[in-house]
């Protein structure tokens, strides 16, 4: 059970590169807490790409997602 979001954010979309991943094409530690906090917080979480599916199913498994 999720907790219950009471703030007005009830949705974030996210560019990954250059947004999401770094530079170097890696996702901190920071970002993976804050998108797990964003998402525990009960605020829904969509990935905005022109990845393939296959080229960025990796992020979803290193965010639990």
């Amino acid at each position: 059970m999720q907790p219950e979001n009471n703030f007005l954010i009830k949705l974030i979309a996210v560019d990954i590169d250059g947004t999401l991943l770094n530079s170097k094409h890696k996702l901190t530690e920071r970002t993976k807490t804050a998108v797990k906090q964003a998402i525990g917080m009960g605020i829904k979480f969509m990935f905005a790409t022109g990845k393939t599916y296959t080229s960025a199913k990796f992020l979803f498994s290193e965010l639990g997602v």
